[in-house]
């Protein structure tokens, strides 16, 4: 039973890589049942295959719509166990917090005065950040422009929890006594601390 052929492509058949017209559409051999073959004026002897010429798939939206899911999702795990940055990676990461929105070339620019670092580095640096989940990026026309995915309070709140979680067995009160023991914290701050937050929830309330 010999295959089809295309005069460009040569011989394919049933689970044969399947050669694309200029049109874009995919072409794709079927074996097609006795009735069909009569219809088609075919013989009972004839190749019972034939070739369909297959529309290709909208995809593009549907494809979109994935990566964002993806990206938001990857951005949330990371978000919840992101490791802590590197004194580089920090140093960078002030700039972005300081400069939403900014690209690699307006990073290497304003850190120049601070630090000359190549501008492979600050890609390299930026790209590093974003998979731990500290930054993100938008693409305008072929840039990649980037913003902090979280505040700076907010990515030393969480700092600190692992820091109780990993040493303190989860116990704030731990961290403080051990703040105020080692005298990296007065007592009369604590105070002051107690009252701000007493202030806030009353605002909320």
């Amino acid at each position: 039973m010999a295959p089809l052929r295309s005069e460009r492509d040569g011989a394919f058949g049933p689970g044969a890589s399947a050669p694309r017209c200029h049109s874009g559409f995919r072409l794709r051999s079927f074996k097609c049942r006795s009735a069909w073959a009569e219809a088609l004026g075919a013989s009972a002897t004839a190749d019972p295959y034939i070739m369909v010429a297959i529309p290709p798939r909208c995809t593009s939206s549907l494809t979109s719509r994935r990566r964002s899911a993806i990206k938001s999702n990857t951005m949330i795990l990371n978000m919840r166990h992101r490791k802590p940055p590197s004194p580089l990676e920090q140093f960078i990461l002030d700039y972005v917090w300081a400069h939403p929105n900014c690209t690699a070339e307006t990073c290497r620019e304003g850190l120049t005065s601070q630090r000359k670092l190549k501008d492979s580095t600050i890609r390299t640096v930026l790209r590093k950040l974003e998979e731990k989940g500290y930054v993100t990026h938008d693409v305008a026309g072929r840039t990649f422009v980037y913003r902090a995915v979280d505040t700076q309070r907010n990515v030393a709140a969480q700092a600190a929890q692992q820091l109780i979680e990993r040493f303190c067995g989860g116990s704030v009160e731990d961290l403080l006594v051990g703040l105020v023991d080692n005298q990296f914290l007065e007592p009369e701050q604590l105070r002051q601390l107690a009252e701000k937050i007493a202030a806030r929830r009353e605002k909320k309330s």
